[in-house]
């Protein structure tokens, strides 16, 4: 088998020109497979994530219109009463919370966003950890106060950092009239897998704005202290502090000229409309999505509610595009590239009738001929994928190196084992379609005509 190739490569050397037009039609067609099978990569694993996320047929969420009333901590609660009152009589199944932490982590000097869920966005999530732990039941409880927050780190923070670790953020500024300071501590419970972590870049992201994060951040809702101390002249406005926290069922404590209250991640992410709601099983959607429309325009929320379905509609119609798109193009290349491999094997055979009988007369098998034709055709269809698969590969790499740090580069060129399996395949099978007419040929040669000559 060894020495068939030898001869299959000297034999193309003698005919450098059509190997060498062959090899770069093919090559055309792999490179060009490769770019769009990586399109249709990187937003085929987005969708399919981003439907796992979110059940695109029963979920609602809040979009603000871009001119109306601003909206008020006073509105948003009771959008979240009213809320749980569907949820109570059974319409609503969830209210998925999907908030940015207000301040970012530093790590390394380093500022690093931080996102914060409830425990139905997170379940949803379905991060593999390589190290740790997940979140239990009692920290994703958003009602219950928390001195130290855990949190879910991607891959590449790490590399930084390890289970057990504390990050802290505190807050310490004089305002003139008073002073403000507050600390929270975040402790890393778990490591995910590289690729395995995801982000939104706003709660009411629709696809485009998904990305896989390997430096992300989750930590779950939580309490924390906010410690205001006010100037003797300046005393009074502890009463306005005082009146904001009754409206919003957060306590409070009194210290001379301190006043300590609770912030909650909770309170924040219902103020800012950054949840969405999933309509119970068996309820109709537009029926739920009419009566929160009715109730947002009773109060002059100044929100609009979307279905995530129809947000992400046209998207999906492009995804399914690109699909069949990559397709039909895959196989117009590869067509073509048949086309011409057999078209140039059928030449090549026209004109070289004597050396086939100078090979027959020295005890070679018509059968031995057509191996040799496609060794030939082997050969040129794997330098073909040689020339196109290790510059592509190492451009993936200083790709994603360079790119780690912009979520939406990270992972746009993806060289796996599934990919090279579907190269394998395409290869294999251009080779034995492209000789199947040329083989058939050599088959029927007339051994005693190709002899005399």
């Amino acid at each position: 088998m060894r020495n068939i190739f030898v001869q299959a490569y000297k034999a193309l050397r003698k005919r450098r020109f059509l190997t060498k037009l062959i090899i770069v039609q093919l090559s055309i067609s792999i490179v060009s497979f490769l770019f769009l099978f990586q399109l249709v990569n990187y937003y085929n694993e987005r969708y399919n994530r981003y439907n796992n996320i979110f059940e695109a047929n029963r979920t609602l969420t809040y979009a603000k219109y871009s001119s109306g009333p601003p909206s008020s901590s006073q509105k948003a609660f009771q959008t979240m009463d009213y809320l749980n009152t569907l949820k109570n009589k059974g319409k609503i199944s969830d209210i998925m919370i999907y908030s940015q932490y207000s301040a970012r982590l530093v790590i390394n000097n380093e500022n690093y966003l931080c996102y914060q869920v409830s425990s139905g966005f997170f379940n949803k999530l379905n991060i593999k950890l390589a190290k740790g732990r997940s979140f239990t039941d009692d920290e994703l409880d958003y009602t219950k106060y928390k001195d130290e927050l855990p949190i879910i780190i991607g891959s590449k923070l790490g590399e930084i950092l390890k289970v057990g670790d504390v990050i802290s953020d505190s807050y310490d500024h004089d305002l003139g009239e008073f002073t403000g300071y507050y600390k929270r501590n975040f402790k890393v419970v778990g490591i995910a897998k590289p690729g395995s972590l995801a982000t939104f870049i706003s709660p009411g992201s629709d696809l485009m704005n998904m990305f896989i994060n390997d430096y992300g951040i989750y930590s779950p809702l939580g309490y924390y202290k906010y410690y205001t101390t006010y100037k003797t002249e300046a005393k009074n406005r502890m009463y306005q502090d005082i009146e904001g926290k009754k409206k919003s069922g957060l306590g409070y404590e009194v210290k001379g000229n301190t006043i300590i209250t609770e912030h909650s991640d909770y309170v924040e992410a219902v103020r800012d409309f950054q949840f969405q709601i999933v309509v119970n099983k068996g309820e109709s959607v537009d029926s739920v999505k009419a009566m929160l429309a009715k109730f947002n325009s009773d109060i002059k929320g100044g929100y609009k509610i979307q279905d995530i379905k129809s947000t992400n509609g046209a998207i999906s119609n492009v995804f399914r595009q690109l699909e069949i798109g990559l397709l039909i193009l895959t196989i117009v290349l590869f067509f073509f590239s048949i086309v011409g491999i057999t078209g140039t094997t059928l030449y090549s055979i026209n004109l070289r009738h004597k050396e086939f009988g100078i090979r027959l007369s020295q005890g070679a098998r018509l059968k031995d001929i057509a191996q040799l034709v496609l060794a030939e055709v082997f050969l040129k269809n794997l330098a073909a994928f040689l020339i196109s698969v290790v510059p592509f590969k190492i451009f993936e790499y200083f790709v994603n190196k360079n790119g780690e740090k912009d979520i939406s580069m990270a992972y746009t060129l993806t060289f796996d084992y599934k990919l090279f399996i579907i190269l394998i395949a395409l290869i294999l099978g251009t080779t034995f379609i492209s000789v199947i007419i040329p083989i058939r040929r050599i088959m029927k040669l007339d051994v005693v005509d190709l002899i005399r000559k």
